[in-house]
């Protein structure tokens, strides 16, 4: 399956990433003041600090310029690429290219299990392996990188003001490309955050409008289930009947729980 294989890549990637920086990128990168400007530069996110381990070498090239000339990501020139190893070909979304945001994919990065981002970047802390400014070490990932979520996937909706999926973030509102496995895979429970899409795509991609927390939970188009990379970088299959402390539990790089079988 082409979706198994981009998430066994993206994970790779980001062990590459570590083997090259001692630990995992940010989830996502953002300033210390939320009202100053001069941190709109820094607010990007894990997509663009991977791309030279995904052969996207002249992609990386073109974002870094943009950064070292301080300029906003949806001003960034080549924001609108296209990056086939980031798109679940079963999602009739794609490729979603917003006029604002650029570049949407389906594969989001897990910021822990059983939580919600709390907005204006406030979440520094959370249990999963990626949040804000996180610098994540194999050795932070105490319940063994086998049993704990790295990356996932979710459904994105042709719709240009939604966020969820935009790898190049505007504002304070930058919780676009972390996984919160908070609910179980394809619940009806909505997604929460600044999205348009409030009741026009049930069943497969709910949300609800929220300045207060964030969080896109796993959703596919996968018959009965969704795709998780763990941080091993093996990739599996995980029904949407999962128990719900187990799936938690998986969210959480260092709870000390047994897993349980997924």
């Amino acid at each position: 399956m082409q979706c198994t294989n981009n998430l066994k890549q993206i994970g790779l990637a980001l062990h590459n990433y570590h083997d090259v920086n001692g630990r995992f990128p940010p989830g996502y990168f953002v300033g210390l003041d939320d009202s100053d400007p001069d941190d709109n530069p820094l607010r990007y996110c894990w997509f663009q600090t991977i791309l030279p381990f995904v052969e996207q070498t002249a992609l990386s090239d073109s974002v870094q310029t943009d950064i070292k000339a301080g300029r906003v990501p949806w001003e960034f020139a080549q924001r609108a690429t296209v990056v086939n190893g980031f798109m679940c070909p079963s999602d009739p979304a794609n490729p979603k290219v917003g006029s604002i945001r650029g570049f949407h994919g389906n594969y989001v990065v897990a910021h822990g299990g059983g939580q919600s981002l709390k907005a204006r970047d406030n979440e520094r802390n959370a249990n999963g392996m990626f949040y804000v400014a996180s610098r994540t070490r194999i050795a932070d990932v105490i319940d063994g990188t086998s049993n704990v979520a790295m990356v996932g996937e979710i459904v994105l909706v042709p719709d240009d003001v939604d966020r969820r999926g935009a790898y190049y973030m505007i504002g304070w509102r930058t919780a676009n490309a972390t996984l919160a496995l908070r609910d179980t895979p394809n619940s009806a429970a909505p997604d929460a955050g600044n999205f348009s899409a409030l009741v026009d795509y049930l069943p497969h991609a709910p949300a609800v409008d929220s300045n207060e927390w964030l969080r896109m939970n796993a959703r596919s188009y996968h018959p009965g289930g969704v795709l998780v990379g763990r941080a091993d970088a093996s990739v599996s299959f995980v029904g949407d009947t999962v128990d719900l402390t187990t799936w938690n539990r998986f969210g959480n790089r260092n709870d000390g729980q047994v897993l349980g079988e997924l």
